[in-house]
C-alpha cells in the first residue's frame, strides 16, 4: 500500500512499503510512481479544502479523513485518544469512552493479587492429565 499523508504528521518513520517497493522495482520493473498512492490520508486539514479534496474527480485512492472533513471514505482516529487514556487530544478526537481509570484499577488490582499470593489461584493455572 501507497499512502500520501498530507497534513499534520508527529514521528512519521518511513513508510515501510516504499522501502519494500526500492528492493523489488528493479525486479518488478515497476515503481510507486508508476501507481501513484492507494489511499490519501488527511490530518487536521481545514474542512473547505479537505472537502475539496475528498470530492476532486481527479483523485481516484480512497481519502482517510483524520479531523479533515465528512467528506472522506473514510475516518481513523487513534484508539488511545478516542478511548480517553491520552492527556491531551486535538480538536478533531471525539472521545468514546474513559476507560483510564478503570485500566489503572484492574492493575492496581491485579499487582496487588500478585504480591499477596491470591493470583494466579488453582483455577488459573494447568495441572498434569
Amino acid at each position: 500500500m501507497i499512502t500520501r499523508h498530507t497534513g499534520v504528521r508527529k514521528n512519521v518513520k518511513p513508510i515501510m512499503s516504499i522501502q519494500i517497493w526500492r528492493r523489488l522495482d528493479s525486479r518488478l520493473e515497476i515503481t510507486p510512481a508508476d501507481i501513484g498512492p492507494t489511499s490519501v490520508v488527511m490530518e487536521g486539514i481545514v474542512e473547505p479544502v479537505a472537502r475539496a479534496i475528498a470530492t476532486c474527480p481527479d483523485i481516484t485512492a480512497p481519502t482517510i479523513g483524520i479531523g479533515a472533513t465528512m467528506a472522506c471514505d473514510g475516518q481513523i482516529l487513534v484508539l488511545e485518544d478516542m478511548l480517553g487514556l491520552s492527556d491531551r487530544v486535538p480538536k478533531f478526537v471525539k472521545r468514546f469512552g474513559t476507560l483510564r481509570g478503570q485500566i489503572e484499577a484492574a492493575v492496581k488490582d491485579y499487582a496487588e493479587e500478585v504480591r499477596s499470593g491470591a493470583f494466579p489461584a488453582e483455577e488459573h493455572t494447568y495441572q498434569p492429565l
